[in-house]
């Protein structure tokens, strides 16, 4: 059982710039934003087994999880005119919930002792509720310096959006090991799978619009908002209630996956290991954006239609008992979500940006190769260095819709390759030992040995070839969207297993991105680098089975920036954290 609170507070700028003549980019809308959030999560997680004799083994596994944010946000600035301030309010109560039970079963087959029946069948259910999302304006009057409530006819708005998403997924499978000698052996691997996919997601709007003299009058709308939308201002003299909406606001999904794989595992000498192995994957996924009971209402349907072949070749090359040299060649597929193939509007939740789908979009082949070498320090802690190598057919990238402002949505390009190397090592620092000036003075008392450091490093080059999208987006030569150019990760610890306390500093940075790819003539926008440092502390308690975890977060607090055309558009401070765990196993 977890019960995990949350409170967040958030200050950032964000600016809209404009194209003006062919290059130059002019500043259209500025915002001071101020967003206020309070997170609840309450889950739980059972899990049942038992055994009948040493052949049969069945499980079942229950997770339930409800999580509710309530969400308040303040805007003031211009959308349009430097000269025409506004303040914008929104109120978000947000609910979600997860519910999954999942039944499983290993079996060996007691006639064939090297033969073995793995299954599982799981039902999952999920859904997301926000009632009530009220949006509203206040436009200040460059006569007076007030800001009174608007009458503009977007004024605000009052949504209830609703979404029911459920899964059934099963899949069973049979291994063989055939066994040569006591060094070599062949194992053979066959199953199958079925996934089935069903989401419902709607949304209402309500609006009140001014209708008369009294939705006019100043010395109303300078009031609270709760004190100008009262029983006695609604009617034909001052505000109307009224139902409205978008074809859009409504989509229907659901997605069939039938699947079957076989593998075969070599095992020769102990030296050499083999692995083949293929999968077919045969999927039906369609959405339906639209009202479905309204046969006015216009229908857009996207419809995904494609079965697969994707093998998959991994040898591995045990030179000795120090290193091994692994080789690994597959295909895979990265599909479009429901809601990326849906024109149903919906807030991306790492930019916080309104996004739509794109009913066009196609799955993503990606044909991976690396070349992997691993080696074993004698006295614990291991390197690796590796290369690595991706081709995408028609990568999904997220983009600026033009026209918009920042309106997202997402597109297919026509191809894309990703190349790089990555270097791993973990050590055990009791290498000081060899040093003198390590066990001298106060250093004597320090064990070394269980002291550790953890270093990875990755450069990674990508390039896009756009296609048919290269009419309209503004950049021809350039990176893949979301892939940074390098990634370091370092950590230096401490873990005493005698004492159970454990002790480590996190260090991350990854290099500038593509968050959003421009088009007509507007340039990228790129995430730029920041330091994270992170400490994390633990200690097992003198009770049996509870532990005690602290992480400090963020400890830097560096500016994340947004730029385009070396210009800020959004910048925020992702603020301090500190979390607290307390932990009880019995």
């Amino acid at each position: 059982l977890r019960y995990h609170t949350r409170a967040d507070s958030t200050e950032e700028t964000r600016r809209i710039f404009r194209v003006q003549g062919r290059d130059t980019l002019v500043l259209g809308s500025q915002i001071a934003r101020t967003r206020a959030e309070q997170e609840t999560d309450l889950s739980g997680f059972l899990n049942l087994g038992v055994e009948f004799g040493a052949d049969h083994l069945l499980r079942a596994t229950s997770v339930l999880v409800r999580q509710s944010t309530d969400e308040t946000r303040f805007d003031q600035g211009y959308t349009e005119d430097p000269g025409d301030v506004s303040r914008f309010y929104k109120d978000e109560w947000e609910e979600n919930f997860l519910y999954t039970q999942q039944l499983a079963g290993e079996h060996h087959i007691a006639s064939v002792p090297d033969l073995s029946l793995e299954w599982q069948y799981t039902y999952a259910k999920a859904g997301r509720d926000a009632p009530a999302t009220r949006q509203f304006r206040y436009d200040q009057d460059n006569n007076s310096g007030n800001f009174l409530y608007s009458s503009r006819a977007d004024s605000n708005s009052t949504d209830y959006a609703e979404l029911d998403d459920s899964a059934r997924e099963f899949s069973a499978g049979l291994k063989y090991l055939w066994q040569f000698d006591d060094a070599s052996s062949l194992g053979f691997s066959g199953g199958v799978g079925r996934l089935q996919r069903d989401r419902d997601s709607q949304i209402l709007r309500f609006v009140y619009r001014a209708s008369g003299p009294l939705a006019r009058d100043p010395a109303l709308l300078i009031l609270p908002l709760n004190q100008i939308l009262t029983p006695a201002n609604i009617g034909p003299g001052g505000f109307s209630f009224d139902q409205t909406g978008r074809d859009t606001d409504f989509y229907q999904a659901e997605q069939d996956l039938d699947s079957l794989h076989l593998g075969l595992d070599l095992n020769w000498q102990d030296q050499w290991r083999v692995l083949l192995g293929a999968r077919r994957e045969d999927n039906l996924q369609s959405v339906s954006t639209g009202d479905q009971s309204n046969p006015n209402a216009e229908i857009t349907r996207a419809t995904i239609d494609q079965a697969d072949w994707l093998p998959a070749l991994s040898v591995t090359w045990l030179r000795s008992s120090d290193d091994q040299l692994r080789f690994g060649y597959s295909e895979t597929l990265s599909r479009p979500d429901f809601r990326e193939l849906s024109l149903a509007p919906f807030t991306d939740p790492v930019l916080d940006t309104e996004t739509i789908g794109n009913p066009d979009l196609q799955t993503t082949s990606i044909r991976n190769v690396d070349l992997r070498w691993e080696y074993y320090f004698a006295a614990g802690g291991s390197f690796t260095a590796g290369l690595f190598y991706k081709q995408f057919d028609q990568p999904i990238e997220r983009v600026l819709v033009p026209g918009t402002g920042e309106l997202l949505s997402y597109l297919n390009v026509d191809s894309a390759q990703l190349r790089g190397l990555e270097f791993d090592l973990y050590r055990n620092a009791d290498w000081l030992n060899e040093y003198d000036w390590a066990s001298t003075g106060w250093l004597s008392s320090v064990d070394w040995s269980l002291w550790y450091t953890a270093v990875n490093y990755a450069y990674i080059d990508s390039s896009v070839n756009l296609g048919d999208s290269a009419s309209i987006q503004t950049t021809r030569e350039r990176p893949l969207q979301g892939q940074s150019p390098y990634v370091v990760n370092l950590q230096v610890g401490y873990s005493n297993p005698d004492s159970g306390r454990d002790f480590s500093v996190l260090f991350n940075r990854a290099g500038e991105r593509i968050s959003n790819v421009g088009v007509n003539g507007a340039p990228d926008i790129y995430e730029q680098p920041f330091n994270q440092l992170d400490l994390v502390y633990a200690q097992q308690l003198p009770w049996q089975g509870m532990s005690l975890k602290a992480r400090l977060r963020n400890l830097l607090d560096p500016k994340v920036e947004y730029t385009q055309g070396g210009n800020a558009t959004r910048e925020y401070r992702r603020g301090r954290e500190l979390l607290i765990n307390i932990d009880w196993k019995f």
